[in-house]
């Protein structure tokens, strides 16, 4: 990938384009920056580059015939034309969405302003985008190009050397990362997940996937999508998804069935009832499946304050995987989205190991004698 940088002050790029991953990837060829100062494109002995507002008002601002000028005889002197960016806090955010499809790209042209902003006309009919990298203001356009320079580059095939590791990091899947450990697995009382060193991938699978889902919903929940538009999870040898309720309902039936003990069937669990209730929140009837079978299952009530968890079951053929807390963590995020912050469900005395899976997703004993009574 070729990067052309337009900018008044070429010197602020020399350290972070030579060090770490980006002074590796072009050492090795496979990215080149090539920086062009903006003043060489002014007119007259002074390069004047800027000029007073029109209508009055602090600053200055760039000026459109010199941007222009600047932008034309760099696309000039390589192919492709390449994609030209405005780097200003007016622009569409930086994303790992945006990065990845500017990383697509043969051919960058950043353009980096300076003082008030630049002549809207330049961004109007010059150039491809506007970009920001946050809602703030810096003194100039360098740094987010940097930023945006170093996001970039850790998609070029063959610059982070591990061709996974920007699929495991935050934002790939629409999720934070999940936590990191290394050695010492004990400091100063500080404990490694005991998950992390027992050697079971799937378990480990399940806890990182359960990580991001919490880490995402507590502190960036505006990046979890919709409930109805969650994406398939892939956890413990299994894919989670909203449940089909036609096309899913009796294999699911079969399975809490065979759950006993541990699951009680009333009549409030019949099709119709079940069908009327899903009316109201679909997107918390959940099912596993691996291959064509249902392997697990589990369904939600919300009532607008508080939300509620039925029947829980896994295929006996799939325990001490992980799926069980794969489903409850999955049904979790998604009472997030709704804004539910707490949770209630009732198990059966004979179900012993049921309590003690709870115990350990961390649920708590209420104290309350739990009362019931048909009323069909």
């Amino acid at each position: 990938m070729r990067v052309d940088v337009l900018t008044l002050f070429p010197a602020a790029f020399a350290g972070p384009l030579n060090v770490s991953i980006l002074g590796r990837a072009r050492a090795a060829g496979l990215l080149e920056v090539v920086l062009h100062d903006i003043r060489e494109y002014a007119p007259g002995r002074h390069r004047v580059v800027d000029d007073s507002p029109f209508g009055g008002g602090q600053g200055m601002v760039m000026k459109v015939d010199v941007l222009d000028d600047a932008l034309r005889a760099v696309r000039g002197l390589a192919e492709p034309p390449g994609h030209a960016i405005c780097l200003s806090p007016r622009g569409e955010r930086l994303t790992d969405r945006l990065v990845r499809e500017l990383g697509r790209q043969e051919r960058l042209i950043l353009v980096c302003g300076r003082y008030e902003g630049v002549d809207q006309r330049f961004v109007d009919h010059c150039v491809d985008r506007e970009v920001s990298i946050g809602d703030y203001v810096l003194t100039g356009g360098e740094l987010p190009a940097m930023v945006l320079i170093d996001a970039v580059a850790r998609h070029i095939p063959g610059a982070l050397g591990d061709e996974a590791s920007p699929e495991d990091e935050s934002f790939a899947a629409g999720l934070l990362e999940h936590p990191q450990y290394t050695r010492p697995a004990s400091y100063r009382g500080w404990d490694v997940p005991a998950v992390l060193l027992g050697g079971h991938h799937d378990q480990v699978a399940t806890w990182q996937q359960e990580q991001r889902l919490l880490a995402t919903a507590t502190r960036r929940p505006d990046l979890l999508p919709p409930a109805a538009e969650r994406p398939v999870v892939r956890a413990a040898g299994a894919r989670i998804r909203t449940a089909d309720f036609e096309a899913d309902f009796e294999a699911v039936l079969a399975l809490w069935m065979a759950s006993s003990p541990g699951i009680e069937m009333t009549p409030s669990d019949t099709r119709a009832e079940i069908a009327r209730k899903l009316l109201r929140d679909p997107d918390l009837f959940l099912v596993a499946t691996s291959g064509k079978r249902v392997v697990g299952a589990v369904m939600g009530g919300w009532d607008g304050r508080r939300g509620y968890v039925y029947h829980l079951a896994v295929d006996a053929r799939h325990h001490r995987r992980g799926l069980g807390r794969a489903l409850m963590t999955e049904l979790e995020a998604r009472f997030r989205l709704k804004g539910c912050m707490r949770l209630n469900l009732l198990v059966m005395h004979a179900a012993p190991g049921a309590v003690a899976f709870y115990e350990r997703l961390g649920w708590e004993h209420m104290g309350v004698t739990a009362m019931g009574k048909d009323v069909g």
